[in-house]
């Protein structure tokens, strides 16, 4: 990776080589140490701003899903049934007390648990299936600054020490109104058939 980028401070050059944005093992490397390593912001603590709400993002490759349970907590989680892996939510947003996985219709509540097993009572279970853990895969780390939302793939330290000097720009907005922040509705979404580098 050194040697893709010339750094020279004292002779004020800097420059990064073409295969920064076209070279796809670098790309792969990416995924899991830039965005699968540590933190990475989700979204905002009002998409989800009432018990049982849910909104969905992705972590490089890796659907995610942030909800708010019936008493008011966020938790963040894998989208994905822990059966066969199927995404449990499919919208960009939502209400939802009762999640259902449209494979097999296993079903989790807004906090992640595993809350049934289609068929399970009528038998053809093992007892150590009865004792494996079903819940979704909730993140390693999960973080609320200010509103701000942000998650890891990995267990990683403090989101105030990941943030740095930065924490300044997001304390700023935090503080414009007495009210704290309000996201606008409606977005606008589109698909970048490129390095994500490039699409700035």
């Amino acid at each position: 990776i050194s040697a893709l980028i010339d750094d020279r401070v004292d002779e004020g050059v800097f420059s990064v080589h073409r295969a920064a944005f076209t070279n796809e093992d670098l790309f792969e490397h990416e995924l899991a140490h830039v965005f699968g390593g540590g933190w990475v912001f989700l979204g905002m603590a009002c998409q989800a701003a009432n018990p049982h709400d849910f909104f969905t993002t992705t972590i490089g490759r890796t659907p995610i899903v942030v909800m708010r349970d019936g008493k008011g907590n966020l938790g963040a989680f894998v989208n994905s049934c822990t059966h066969k892996g199927a995404m449990i939510c499919h919208t960009r947003q939502g209400h939802g007390r009762v999640h259902v996985c449209p494979y097999h219709s296993w079903s989790f509540d807004s906090a992640g648990r595993s809350i049934a097993v289609k068929a399970q009572k009528a038998g053809g279970y093992s007892k150590c299936f009865e004792d494996t853990p079903r819940d979704l895969a909730r993140l390693p780390a999960f973080a609320d600054y200010r509103g701000f939302l942000f998650g890891s793939l990995v267990e990683t330290g403090p989101i105030e020490e990941h943030l740095g000097e930065a924490r300044h720009f997001l304390d700023l907005a935090a503080d414009q109104g007495e009210d704290g922040l309000e996201l606008v509705p409606g977005e606008v979404i589109f698909t970048y058939d490129g390095n994500w580098k490039m699409q700035l």
